[in-house]
């Protein structure tokens, strides 16, 4: 490089060109942009316009944007539970293979605990049912797989 070093060559990038007058110390000393409130309603305001709850509109009122993000929160709908979900899943692998003509294993054994070498239909139902499952609902079932209470190495078909 052939320039010759500045006072910004010496600060900290995120702080490079900025000017210090539009900062300063948050109680815990990190220095913060005194707008940050500011531009933090406005990002939530365009979150709640790109989600169709609040119009396109130059002016707004903070109380609409608290008011459309109160509507939001008592609309939301808690997550499917990790147990429930692998209990769909289990029910609709056992369809897949009503569906495909194979014999599901009685209900004590868990279709997620098929053995793929002694048992690849079935295991190919459960792969099925478990991408289905999140194709539908977006819950990646490998991921409830941690919740499984029923990890009983005896109960491998």
């Amino acid at each position: 490089m052939t320039r010759a070093v500045t006072l910004d060559d010496f600060i900290m990038p995120k702080y490079r060109g900025k000017n210090p007058d539009d900062y300063e110390f948050r109680k815990d000393g990190e220095i913060v942009r005194k707008d940050r409130w500011e531009t933090g309603i406005h990002r939530i305001r365009n979150m709640l316009v790109y989600a169709g709850q609040m119009p396109d509109s130059p002016q707004f009122e903070i109380d609409e944007v608290v008011k459309e993000v109160e509507i939001m929160i008592d609309n939301w709908a808690p997550p499917v539970m990790d147990a429930e979900t692998l209990a769909n899943t289990e029910a609709l692998a056992r369809e897949f293979c009503r569906m495909g003509g194979f014999e599901a294993p009685p209900k004590d054994v868990l279709m997620r605990h098929i053995d793929p070498a002694k048992s690849p239909h079935l295991a190919n139902c459960w792969a099925k049912a478990a991408t289905a499952q999140e194709f539908i609902t977006g819950i990646v079932v490998k991921d409830c797989l941690g919740f499984d209470n029923n990890k009983d190495d005896d109960n491998v078909v």
